[in-house]
């Protein structure tokens, strides 16, 4: 890399440097690469990224290294959402100069992030039928179920729930004193990196945490997920109440 060589090349199997470092758990290696500009977001052809893929070995290293370019930008397009399949990649992060992000900027890059230990999703997000659908209006449907598989979608949407909600409160001098895991904390959403939010996630749409359930909100012509609403039940209250409400 010292002698112009791209860190970011990908080969037939869309992978990078980068992938084959981390598979051979040579934690140093990747290190360099890191450090060389490699783009930790490339997604390859199967689906994965690097992070998904790290063995425990390596993974701390690329979960700091993640963390750190929360903080900057030295790409006015760093962050590129492929609506298509779903895909969450970063763009060009090469050497150069880079622009200290502001602190809602950073915690917009932690909420964008997709979740580490989750492959990406190569099919639309949500699949559903006619008899699913609770509502339908302006282009969007509320469906009575959500798939297992939306759970990583669904992380990304509560991290922006999460950060909806510090907007409001951005020009507070203390703002940027948070990180997002009190960011979280403040607003009752698990605070996690290592994939135990999806995991509960996948609990609740699966049916297996008694009396709370997850309706997702699709975009009807792109059938991708759009929002999602979080409810609690308490039966020996009759009380129904709304904990999380997430809206494109």
């Amino acid at each position: 890399m010292s002698q112009g060589a791209d860190p970011n090349v990908v080969d037939e199997f869309g992978e990078t440097a980068l992938f084959y470092a981390v598979r051979s758990k040579k934690t140093a290696a990747a290190t360099a690469l890191l450090e060389g500009g490699a783009n930790l977001e490339v997604v390859n052809n199967a689906g994965n990224t690097c992070m998904s893929l790290a063995p425990a070995t390596v993974f701390p290293a690329l979960q700091e290294e993640r963390k750190k370019r929360r903080l900057y930008d030295d790409d006015p397009g760093l962050l590129r959402a492929y609506s298509d399949n779903v895909r969450f990649c970063l763009g060009p992060s090469g050497p150069g100069p880079k622009r200290q992000r502001t602190a809602m900027e950073a915690l917009r890059a932690w909420a964008s992030e997709w979740p580490a230990e989750e492959p990406i999703p190569r099919k639309k997000i949500v699949d559903y039928k006619q008899e699913d659908i609770i509502d339908k209006t302006d282009g969007y449907a509320v469906l009575r179920r959500c798939p297992e598989e939306c759970a990583a979608q669904l992380r990304v949407s509560e991290k922006h729930f999460v950060a909806d909600h510090a907007q409001l409160l951005q020009e507070e001098t203390w703002f940027h004193d948070l990180s997002p895991e009190e960011w979280c904390k403040g607003v009752g959403v698990i605070a996690d990196e290592t994939g135990v939010a999806v995991k509960a996630i996948k609990a609740v749409v699966a049916g297996n945490r008694e009396h709370r359930f997850t309706l997702p909100l699709v975009e009807v012509e792109s059938k991708s997920l759009a929002g999602y609403i979080h409810v609690g039940w308490k039966p020996e209250e009759e009380e129904l109440s709304i904990k999380q409400l997430k809206a494109a």
